[in-house]
């Protein structure tokens, strides 16, 4: 069920033919012919067209309007018939453009799908006679060809020949009942025709055809129709051309629909994004335990899946006439009923089954993750309407896997409930995926040879030509893409370091406010991609010598023997399609293209010369495209790496393997491939390091253990991972990697988020085994386990427990909890609105957010007027004191609990008989902490919000702060030990550091580092002085030292 990435980038790009300026146009051979023909007297050739003019892409001579078993046209044949004459013409071409034509075809006949567009071409063409030169009707001097003429009368070497040739839009129609289109602007001809008639083999013979004409035909049976038309030239004599066409039958079609697995339901969805708008489809299957609503949804995120390249009219990738992609639900259900039938039967008893589709594959993730947060959104609205809340499971297959990653990330910044408890990466390539430098080489080289243009301006003829730009160069490919080789053929990663570098600071989910997510990922490879029969001793990727027609080299490009074994042959129905369009005609190629792996002296090498038989007796060579590339240096060679690949072997997609080697073998054309190539690493695919670290080559040929997984900073930052044991095929499935992911959507850990001090019992539940479970936490100085789940909290910290469940002595499965041990550290933040004061408390350790709602808060207020005790009461995490509650001073104290304990006092003061507020009266430090100096915090003061004075008199701003450590004895001096001068200034608002409070501060920080002191402390008395030298206000400020964290 593997889905058709970046192969497409390859195969697709060797698929074409060479048609961008158009090829027809070819500079090099055109200019050789230019020259060779220069002297000969164009005005004299007889219908305008010079068969030794031209390019030749076809063999004309086997479409002179006989028919045999050897000459069947297809489209490619028609197309290069078209080219062809069109290159012959030596005064005005008879048509401007072929890609205008087949485009026209194109879109007359995507209409109806039981529509048969035909396109005619009909021609007479000159070509010099066989004895042209004997006969002394040419001269030919110095490789050029002139007009003979003797005793002053020119001598006619030319003879008329003629083509004929038609051909459908596709190879396929469906239903019974087919329309047969002539349409008047596909009809190109210089003949002058007395009689066209058409015989759609069904049995009724020839029936006469005219321009603009629909014929309509009933067929008794489905199946390959023989299709022809003859001509009747001036002359009387009769011209024949035939093809063929696949009916599909409206029983076979029935029969398929109604043994088709279909789903419950369908949605189509968009969302608009800043570069457009993005469009997908989801496709639900119900429960059997509760159908017709969405209760318990597993939501299947599909990857990078191009629609335009599903295989054509497939079940697999159609339903009805709904085009669904090479990766769909209904490939998703197949791969599990032949992998895990077992688990296939629990998945639609109890799981609402919801796959997204995606129409627009080729967006940067970024916008596909818009759409994912749609189809959220809608599956979260669908249950909330029947009354359920159960979370939602979400499986990211390859590319799907980032951008779920994506998108309930952003969710979460924007404090936007997803509402999903568990997220599992299919062979995601989270630091990147691979597809062989010279395979991209050898694609972007024959692009390069069919001209740049192709990469500008394709236009679309119905064909894979049309998409390939689209495809190669797509945001998203250049996202994944470890190496990116450029229109230019240069490697420019900067699109994926840029798109690294955001999902290295975006980080994972963790889950909605006050909930916790599970996160597992599964690789399919772990270890180098295995030696594939008949793969011994290869150094290439695939490898074409000898001499074949362009047709032929078109064809086996776009779908030969290489590319059918990863998955291209769907889009070829009929391989006599590419059995003819192997015959040779007078034009051949000589072609060498070679993808070779990582570390070959040229990692490309490619050639492609036209061999052409002039004047029945000289043939020309030219070499007209030469593209190398050497193997780049100082990079890792990922082609080694361990991981999954990128290989198909059904045997079904080639179904006349002896008819087709017997072909190649008769043409001399030696053609060699390798099956498979590595393509997620593991290390990517389990996030070797989250993308903070550099690996090394080493990194990519690791055995990742999931006994004993890697530490920090090479880590695995998933609660649990799953790997093959040896390199398999890209997403794909077998039955224990099922039984693994069931276990990931429903084993959890339980017990408490926050355990405020002493003992807490956790456990595992929702297991679908009887495990041993050894228990582990991240950080055994902030808390300890024992082997039975009882843990005993030491100090603050938030630390990761985790449970290895075991099997037969082996971990099977790993599950973590985050959990918060003791209470994190509080500030109280002022905010004064109409009088009225707000007291909020802010925790100040970041890690500590997710778990604030475990926490509660004890309040109270005590006035300096008061004499009775105060009592504490129980509120949210802010108190506001309405303006008329205020007297001139109160201390407002607030404490955390949680589950019964309750925390340490923090407390601030509002005192309406000082001019200035201080920002803070406790600094806490670290004095070993290397970068003490730049975290030192800074005493701030401004005018207190509380107080009614008069600060534009110069009573109330400050010129100096001076400060005082309070004498240990009577007898000692009381001298400054720190201050701040801010005349001339006279001000009302500033600040000074923490080493300016106090000038032995280095010092004294010194002396703790020398001791090693756990604890120390200072006092000091800030006075602040107006330029009258009076102290305006007092304040006393505590330094302590400790090795704690979180200094404030």
């Amino acid at each position: 069920m593997k889905t058709k990435i970046f192969l497409f980038l390859t195969v697709f790009l060797l698929a074409q033919n060479v048609h961008s300026q158009e090829v027809e146009d070819n500079e090099e051979i055109r200019n050789m012919l230019n020259q060779m023909f220069d002297h000969l007297d164009k005005k004299r050739v007889p219908h305008g067209l010079l068969r030794d003019y031209a390019f030749e892409l076809v063999d004309l001579d086997q479409y002179k309007g006989q028919i045999n078993d050897s000459n069947y046209i297809n489209r490619t044949i028609y197309e290069n018939i078209l080219r062809t004459v069109k290159s012959s013409s030596v005064k005005e071409p008879p048509y401007s453009s072929v890609d205008e034509i087949l485009k026209a075809q194109y879109e007359i006949g995507k209409a109806k799908e039981n529509l048969g567009v035909i396109g005619l071409a009909m021609f007479e063409y000159s070509q010099i006679r066989e004895d042209a030169l004997t006969a002394k009707l040419i001269k030919y001097e110095k490789e050029q060809v002139y007009d003979n003429f003797i005793n002053g009368v020119w001598q006619n070497p030319y003879e008329t020949r003629h083509v004929l040739a038609f051909a459908l839009q596709d190879t396929l129609l469906y239903g019974n009942y087919v329309e047969y289109s002539f349409p008047d602007k596909l009809w190109k001809t210089n003949l002058g025709i007395t009689s066209i008639e058409f015989d759609a083999g069904d049995g009724s013979g020839y029936k006469s055809a005219k321009k603009g004409a629909i014929r309509n035909v009933k067929y008794a049976t489905g199946g390959i129709k023989h299709l022809k038309i003859r001509v009747k030239k001036p002359d009387g004599a009769w011209m024949y051309s035939h093809s063929q066409v696949k009916i599909i039958s409206d029983a076979v079609l029935t029969r398929a629909e109604e043994n088709e697995f279909w789903v419950d339901k369908e949605r189509d969805i968009q969302v608009n994004v800043s570069g457009g708008t993005v469009k997908g489809r989801m496709s639900y299957l119900y429960a059997y335990n509760t159908p017709g609503r969405v209760v318990r949804p597993l939501i299947i995120m599909e990857g990078f899946d191009p629609i335009e390249f599903a295989p054509h009219k497939t079940s697999q990738s159609f339903h009805k006439e709904k085009k669904l992609g090479s990766t769909n639900i209904k490939t998703f259900i197949n791969s599990i009923n032949i992998y895990a039938l077992g688990h296939l039967n629990t998945l639609r008893r109890d799981y609402d089954i919801i796959y997204i589709d995606l129409f627009n594959c080729t967006n940067c993730i970024q916008e596909n993750a818009a759409l994912f947060q749609e189809a959220v959104r809608i599956i979260n609205s669908e249950k909330e309407q029947v009354g359920e809340r159960q979370k939602n499971i979400v499986i990211g297959q390859s590319m799907g896997g980032l951008i779920a990653r994506y998108g309930l990330k952003k969710m979460e910044e924007r404090k936007e409930r997803h509402e999903t408890s568990t997220l599992i990466f299919h062979d995601t390539p989270h630091l990147g995926a691979n597809v062989p430098i010279g395979l991209l080489h050898v694609a972007n080289g024959v692009l390069q040879f069919y001209k740049k243009k192709l990469l500008l301006n394709a236009i679309d003829i119905g064909d894979a030509k049309a998409n390939i730009k689209r495809i190669l160069h797509s945001p998203a490919a250049r996202q994944m893409l470890i190496n990116y080789v450029t229109p230019s053929g240069d490697i420019d990663n900067s699109v994926h370091n840029a798109w690294q570098k955001e999902l290295k600071e975006l980080g994972y989910p963790r889950g909605d406010a006050g909930e916790s997510i599970r996160i597992a990922g599964i690789s399919n490879g772990q270890d180098v991609v295995p030696i594939m029969e008949g793969d011994v001793g290869k150094k290439y990727y695939f490898r074409i010598n000898g001499h074949m027609g362009l047709s032929a080299l078109s064809d086996f490009l776009y779908t030969g023997s290489m590319f059918l074994k990863i998955g291209v042959a769907p889009f070829v129905q009929d391989w006599q399609f590419f059995f003819m369009s192997l015959m040779p005609g007078r034009s051949l190629f000589e072609v060498n293209v070679e993808a070779n792996e990582f570390g070959s002296q040229n990692i490309c090498d490619m050639y492609l010369r036209y061999k052409k038989k002039l004047l029945w007796l000289k043939t020309i060579r030219r070499t007209i495209f030469r593209y190398t590339k050497p193997t780049p240096a100082n990079m890792i060679n990922f082609e080694k790496a361990y991981g999954s690949y990128y290989f198909n072997n059904k045997k079904d997609e080639m179904k006349e393997p002896n008819k087709l080697w017997k072909i190649l073998l008769d043409n001399k054309i030696d053609i060699k491939y390798r099956k498979a190539f590595l393509f997620i690493p593991t290390a990517s695919a389990l996030d070797i390091g989250k993308g903070k670290v550099q690996l090394i080559e080493s990194d990519y040929r690791t055995v990742y253990d999931r006994q004993s997984p890697p530490k920090e900073p090479k880590n695995i930052p998933f609660d649990d991972f799953y790997i093959t044991q040896k390199s398999t095929m890209h997403i794909s499935f077998n039955y224990e990697m099922w039984d693994w992911i069931l276990e990931q959507m429903q084993i959890r850990i339980a017990g408490p988020a926050h355990v405020p001090s002493g003992k807490s019992k956790f456990s595992i539940q929702n297991s679908l085994k009887s495990y041993t479970v050894k228990w582990i936490t991240s950080d055994e100085s902030v808390a300890t386990i024992d082997d039975m789940g009882m843990l005993t909290a030491k100090k603050y910290g938030v630390i990761t427990l985790t449970a290895n469940c075991i099997l037969n002595g082996k971990v099977v499965t790993r599950v973590q909890k985050e959990i918060m041990i003791g209470f994190p550290p509080f500030v109280l933040d002022e905010k004064i609105k109409d009088g009225d004061v707000l007291i909020k408390a802010r925790c100040i350790a970041p890690e500590a957010i997710p778990f604030l709602k475990e926490i509660n808060y004890d309040w109270k207020i005590k006035y300096i007027t008061s004499t009775q005790p105060t009592q504490w009461e129980e509120k949210g995490d802010s108190i506001m004191i309405e303006k008329k509650d205020q007297q001139s001073k109160c201390t407002i104290y607030m404490r955390p609990i949680g589950r019964g304990e309750k925390g340490k006092v923090q407390f601030v003061k509002i005192d309406v008989t000082k001019p200035f507020k201080i920002n803070r009266n406790f600094v806490r430090i670290n004095a070993t902490n290397e970068n003490l100096y730049r975290e030192l915090p800074e005493i701030s003061f401004e005018r207190n919000p509380f107080a009614d004075f008069d600060f534009n008199s110069e009573n109330f701003k400050i010129a100096c702060i001076v400060s005082f450590v309070p004498p240990r004895t009577p007898d000692e001096m009381f001298s400054p030990d720190g201050g701040k001068d801010f005349s001339p200034s006279l001000i009302t608002k500033g600040s000074m550091s923490v080493s300016e409070c106090f000038w032995d501060f280095e010092k004294w920080v010194n002396q703790i580092k020398y001791t090693g002191e756990q604890y120390a402390e200072i006092i000091t008395i800030l006075y602040f002085v107006n330029s009258a030298d009076k102290i305006i206000q007092k304040e006393y400020l505590m330094i302590e030292h400790t090795r704690d964290i979180y200094p404030y």
